[in-house]
């Protein structure tokens, strides 16, 4: 079996093309030497595969078939990352700071607090929070387009707005 196929058999890696991409990088190290994705895996041989910031040790025991699920694993792989590896990865995730993968990202941008959406001020970049009237502001320009913000703090916009003529037959 090919060892591309065997790291993602074994669930060391989300996708096959990504236990080739590791391979060519030299990530996967076999008995210490880098290999190809199409070298043949035997049984016995030690893999130190690098996924993330741990580097995960295994010896080969068998071939799966398929893609095995996890508890399926260890019929296949035995593990022989040290817990000193593991202990060390899990604490770098817990460092101030870090986000862990898939925690999503901040809903806000820098200087931006509650309250400054749905309509109340203009975002970020200029960017109108509620709904847009005209173009570039009012008629006259001076006023943003935000409606709700407009009549709450340009005075002068319902006049403008009510003394534009309007052409005659519209």
């Amino acid at each position: 079996m090919r060892w591309d196929q065997w790291l993602w058999n074994i669930r060391l890696y989300r996708s096959r093309s990504l236990a080739q991409a590791a391979i060519k990088e030299g990530r996967v190290l076999v008995d210490g030497a880098a290999i190809k994705p199409a070298r043949e895996a035997r049984a016995g041989e030690t893999v130190a595969a690098r996924t993330g910031d741990l580097t995960r040790v295994y010896k080969v025991l068998g071939f799966p078939p398929r893609r095995v699920s996890a508890p399926e694993v260890p019929a296949f792989a035995e593990d022989l990352t040290p817990p000193e590896a593991r202990e060390e990865a899990r604490q770098k995730a817990l460092e101030p700071g870090f986000r862990p993968r898939g925690a999503g990202r901040p809903t806000r941008g820098p200087g931006e607090g509650p309250g400054l959406r749905g309509g109340d001020a203009p975002g970020p970049q200029g960017r109108s929070g509620g709904m847009d009237v005209g173009g570039a502001g009012g008629p006259d320009g001076a006023c943003p387009a935000s409606v709700a913000w407009a009549s709450r703090h340009c005075a002068s916009r319902s006049a403008i707005l009510r003394s534009t003529p309007w052409p005659e037959g519209s």
